[in-house]
């Protein structure tokens, strides 16, 4: 059990954060690590993901991309019924050759056909 405890003079809001980012961080990332030839594997297995091209940096607490980890972690509890595998990818070659801007972040999305 991980304990829910108040420092002194701390508010509510930032024991909260404090303890999300402890269950964060034993828990792990949602974002799994993805390489550009499991890619076309995942595409051609037919299944229902989302990749992110970009830094692991960007995704943490602070980072220009943080909003993807929240939703990320949020679906995960949220569809059980069909649920949706998220992954990574940080390899700039890789996005590339996906049809993405080497020197943005992207994100594809891969349906059932």
């Amino acid at each position: 059990m991980i304990p829910f405890e108040f420092e002194q003079g701390e508010r509510t809001q930032l024991s909260a954060k404090r303890f999300a980012l402890q269950v964060q961080s034993i828990a792990g990332s949602y974002l799994v690590d993805v390489t550009c030839e499991s890619i076309e594997e995942f595409i051609a297995s037919n299944r229902l993901g989302l990749v992110y091209f970009g830094s692991k940096e960007s995704v943490n607490e602070g980072g220009n991309m943080h909003h993807i980890h929240k939703v990320v972690q949020f679906d995960r509890h949220a569809n059980r019924y069909e649920p949706m595998e998220y992954y990574i990818n940080t390899e700039p070659d890789c996005k590339i050759k996906r049809g993405f801007t080497a020197d943005e972040p992207a994100v594809a999305l891969y349906v059932h056909s």
